[in-house]
This record gives structure tokens, sequence and C-alpha cells, in this order.
């Protein structure tokens, strides 16, 4: 079989297979976005593309399976809360835009496969952020609860979010053109005669889909639902926490014994309200990292 060469345009991050002047070519076999995106140093001539070969698809469907791995292998110890938040008509991402590179600004991609995603650590920041902000006349218990979750230095949480990858992407470029340079770094008057500075920077484009997981700790639950039953006055928060708990796999559910005792969950109601109320990534102030429409 004849070996198909793909290219990427480093005007706008797309791939394809089209042969043009003054073109770069690469390894297919060796290629990696990140170091591509972030490590190489483009000469200022005229060429259009560098190569890119279709087993991103291939890629995505390995973390999609190996991150299911990971799942059945921690369901001894921990149960698998309904995942499947499918985002679509969401706005440009720009995550990791501080990231070290060679360009002026960066992207958050997989070290390894060269992909973006959504760090575990960022979306559990913001999700313990929002929910904090939204108790904030909570009392003390609905606060202990809140650390009890989302953990502290010292302690570690019982609940575990996985990095999100996207099902599908589109990387893109986007430009940012500050004015006032020498008014921003000397300190000098914020003058209409100071020359714009554009600059290009990476975004994952609108319409991507991304999956996220998250676990919890199956003694931790149990324990929660012995509460339950108990003459204990919940608070809003406490029901709340307990309710996005129980939004479980049903086989999980089943080996507990619990099937018929559990209302109906809230835990990705909770969750996409989140995502819809607090953007992700850098720029947000301006329409960044905004999920609009999840099924």
């Amino acid at each position: 079989m004849a070996k198909c060469k793909f290219y990427l345009n480093t005007d706008n991050l797309r791939f394809d297979t089209l042969e043009r002047s003054n073109n770069v070519e690469l390894d297919s076999n060796n290629i990696n976005n990140n170091l591509i995106l972030n490590k190489y140093i483009y000469e200022k001539i005229d060429f259009k593309n560098y190569k890119f070969n279709q087993s991103f698809q291939s890629l995505l469907e390995y973390i999609k399976e190996k991150q299911e791995h990971i799942v059945e292998l921690y369901k001894d110890n921990y149960i698998c809360c309904k995942e499947s938040f499918s985002l679509n008509e969401c706005s440009k991402l720009a995550i990791g835009l501080g990231e070290v590179s060679v360009r002026e600004v960066s992207i958050k991609l997989d070290h390894i496969y060269g992909i973006p995603f959504i760090p575990a650590s960022s979306l559990k920041g913001a999700f313990r952020s929002y929910l904090n902000e939204k108790y904030s006349k909570s009392n003390n218990k609905e606060n202990i609860i809140i650390t009890e979750l989302f953990g502290t230095e010292d302690k570690k949480g019982k609940i575990i979010f996985f990095d999100a990858y996207p099902e599908k992407f589109q990387l893109g470029l986007d430009i940012m053109t500050p004015h006032y340079i020498k008014y921003y770094s000397n300190g000098e008057k914020p003058l209409d005669s100071l020359k714009p500075n554009p600059i290009k920077f990476p975004v994952v484009k609108e319409g991507a889909k991304f999956k996220f997981t998250i676990l919890c700790e199956k003694n931790y639950f149990i324990e929660l639902n012995k509460l339950s039953k108990e003459k204990f006055k919940f608070t809003t928060l406490y029901k709340k926490l307990k309710h996005m708990l129980d939004n479980l796999n049903r086989a999980d559910l089943k080996k507990l014994g619990e099937k018929n005792k559990f209302k109906k969950s809230n835990i990705q109601k909770e969750f996409e309200q989140f995502l819809k109320k607090k953007p992700l990534g850098a720029k947000t102030s301006v329409g960044y990292g905004c999920f609009e429409k999840l099924k």
C-alpha cells in the first residue's frame, strides 16, 4: 500500500494531504503534535504544511478505552459516576496559554499523544470553586462536606476527576492584539500612536466534544447512605452533594443492594450547570471556554 502524506498548515493548524511548494515533510511514524506546535521553531518561509496522519482518531479511541479500563480496575474501591457529558456548540477553548513553548503563547497538549485535553486538576479546582461560591452562605458543617469531597493539602478527597479528552476536535488559530504594550510594560501613557502587536495563539475550535469521568470512594458513599437513614436533619448542601453522588452506574448499585433506595440523581445536572456558568481556560471574559449545549 502506498504511503499517504499528510501536512500541517501553519497558518490555520489544519491538516490535509495536499502537497504544496516549499513544504517540510516529516516521518508519519514519528510525529508528536505537542512537539510540532510547542517545540519546533518555524522558519519564516512560505511553506504551508506540516505532515500529520489520520491516527489521531485511533488515538482518541485508544485513550477512551484506556480510561474505561482504569475505571474497571478501580471498581473494587470506587464507584463511577455517569460520565457522558458531551459538549456541542461550545465556544472556542484556550487551555494552557501560559505553557512553556517556542511560541509566544501555547496550548495544553498531552505530552505523549499531542492531543488537547482539560486537566483533571483544572476541572476539580473549578468545580470546587463553583460549589464554594454557590453555597457561600452555608454553615461550617456544609463547608466540611466540601472539604471531605475535594480534600485538603494534608488529606486526599473522596472523589477523583479524570483528565477530559476530546472525542472529536479541531485545532485553530485566533488572534489577540495588545494596543498599548509600552503602557503595560513600561508605564508610558496609553497613546493611540502606540503600535498594535497582533499575536496568534492556538485554540480548540467550536464544536469539540469532551468526555468527563468522576469516581467516588465506595466506602464514603455507603457511609453517606447510612447517615441518610438516621434521624438527622440534612442541610440543603448535604442533600445536594449526596444526590450528586447518587448518580452512579446501575450495575454498581445492584452490587451494593441499593437499587431502589435512590432518588433521581443530579451530579450530571450539577456538573452541567457548573460547565455552563463557569467557563474554563483562558480569555473567559471574552467568551472562551463556555460550554453552551450538552447531551
